[in-house]
C-alpha cells in the first residue's frame, strides 16, 4: 500500500474564515506538517480518544481509530489485531498535479467547538491555494477546502481527481451508494461501508451538490482479481474522476469534500446503518448543502462545488449533474460534495506507520 494510504485519515482544507461568521476563540496556535495524527477527545467522555491520521498537505485520509494515549499505543504501529478501526487511503490531484505548500501550516484547537483547524497557502494546477484542514471536535468528520485564486491573465480549467486505496480493506459486509445499490459509479455522488465482526466504524464520503459539481467517472480494480471493480464487496484501489470546473481570471473556486466516520450503537448491521443513514442526512436533509457545523469558518458565498445548505428533511432522490460550474466573476452558490469513502476491515492485521 502507498505511503499516503497508511497515514490514515486526511486533512487538507482551505482556509477561508468568513468575517460575517463568529470566530471562536482558539487555543494558541503551533506549526503542523502532514503526515500527522490528530487526537480528539472521544464525546462519552471516558478517556479514549478518536485518532485522525492525515497523510499529506492536501487534505487526505489514511486511518480513523478509536483508542487512547499515544498514537502507538492504539495498536496502528504494531502486529495485533485492531478493532473499531476505519483505514482507506487517498491521493488528489487537479490536472494531474500535486498540491505544493509554501511553508508548514499553523494549526489549533478551537476552544469554543474543540475543532482541530490546520492552516496555510500553497499552489495547486496554476492557482494560488488557501488550505483549512477542520476535524470537528465531535470527532465523527472532516472536512477538506482549498481555496483556490486565480492571479493568472487566462482561465484555467480544472481536472479534479481522487485516488481511492482500499487495499487495507477486510470483508465487508455492506456499502451503500447515493443511488442504492453498491457499486460506485459515475451516478453517485457519495458512497459509505462497514465492515462485521468486529466493527462499529461506518465511512462515508460526500463530494458536492450534485448538481453543481459531480462524479465524472471512477475506474476501480478488484485488489483481489486485478480485474475491474463489479461492486464494493472487495478491496480495491483507483480513481473517481470530477466534471471539469474552470477559474477565471481574478476569480476563486472553493474545492471542499468531506470524510465522515461514525460509531455505531452496537455490532449489527441494524446499528451500522442507522449510523451511515445519520451521516447522510447531515447533508442530505440540508438539499445536500453545508449548513450549521459543516460551514463552519467558511465563507459560504464563495463560489465552489457545494452550495449553502436549506433545510429539507424529506426523502431525497439524487439528482445528478450538470457538467461543473464555470467562474466569470459572478457569484455561484456553492456546491456539495457527497460521496462516503469505505469503511474498511475493522478486523485487519495492521502493518507500520512509515
Amino acid at each position: 500500500m502507498k505511503k499516503f494510504t497508511r497515514v490514515a485519515c486526511i486533512a487538507a482544507t482551505a482556509l477561508v474564515l468568513s468575517a460575517a461568521l463568529p470566530v471562536a476563540a482558539q487555543a494558541a496556535p503551533g506549526s503542523w506538517t502532514a503526515p500527522a495524527s490528530v487526537e480528539i477527545p472521544h464525546p462519552d467522555g471516558d478517556g479514549s480518544s478518536l485518532l485522525w491520521r492525515i497523510s499529506s498537505a492536501a487534505g487526505t485520509m489514511g486511518h480513523v481509530q478509536r483508542g487512547s494515549g499515544t498514537f502507538g499505543e492504539y495498536g496502528y504501529d504494531t502486529d495485533v489485531v485492531v478493532t473499531q478501526l476505519v483505514c482507506t487511503g487517498q491521493d488528489v490531484t487537479l490536472n494531474t498535479l500535486s498540491f505544493v505548500p509554501n511553508a508548514d501550516f499553523d494549526s489549533t484547537t478551537e476552544v469554543d467547538t474543540g475543532d482541530f483547524v490546520a492552516t496555510g497557502t500553497g499552489t495547486w494546477a496554476g492557482l494560488d491555494d488557501a488550505v483549512q484542514i477542520r476535524v470537528f471536535g465531535e470527532g465523527d468528520l472532516m472536512r477538506t477546502s482549498h481555496l483556490l485564486t486565480n492571479n493568472t491573465g487566462s482561465p484555467i480549467t480544472v481536472t479534479w481527481k481522487m485516488h481511492h486505496d482500499w487495499t487495507d480493506a477486510g470483508a465487508i459486509a455492506h456499502v451503500q451508494t447515493s443511488t442504492g445499490d453498491n457499486v460506485w459509479d459515475a451516478s453517485d455522488i457519495w458512497a459509505g461501508a462497514y465492515s462485521e465482526d468486529p466493527g462499529v466504524m461506518v465511512a462515508a464520503f460526500f463530494w458536492a451538490t450534485p448538481d453543481l459539481l459531480t462524479n465524472a467517472s471512477t475506474a476501480f480494480i478488484d485488489n483481489n482479481l486485478s480485474l475491474p471493480l463489479v461492486n464494493l464487496t472487495e478491496a480495491f484501489s483507483g480513481d473517481q474522476t470530477f466534471n471539469t470546473f474552470t477559474v477565471a481570471p481574478g476569480a476563486k473556486y472553493q474545492l471542499m469534500w468531506f470524510d465522515s466516520n461514525t460509531e455505531a450503537a452496537a455490532e449489527t448491521n441494524d446499528a451500522r446503518q442507522a449510523a451511515l443513514t445519520t451521516a447522510v442526512a447531515e447533508f442530505g436533509d440540508w438539499e445536500w448543502g453545508v449548513h450549521d457545523r459543516s460551514a463552519r469558518g467558511i465563507d459560504v458565498t464563495i463560489a465552489g462545488n457545494w452550495r449553502e445548505g436549506h433545510y429539507n428533511p424529506q426523502p431525497k432522490t439524487a439528482t445528478l449533474p450538470n457538467t461543473g460550474a464555470r467562474l466569470d466573476g459572478a457569484w455561484i452558490a456553492l456546491g456539495l460534495l457527497v460521496a462516503a469513502g469505505g469503511v474498511f476491515a475493522i478486523r485487519r492485521r495492521v502493518r507500520s506507520v512509515r
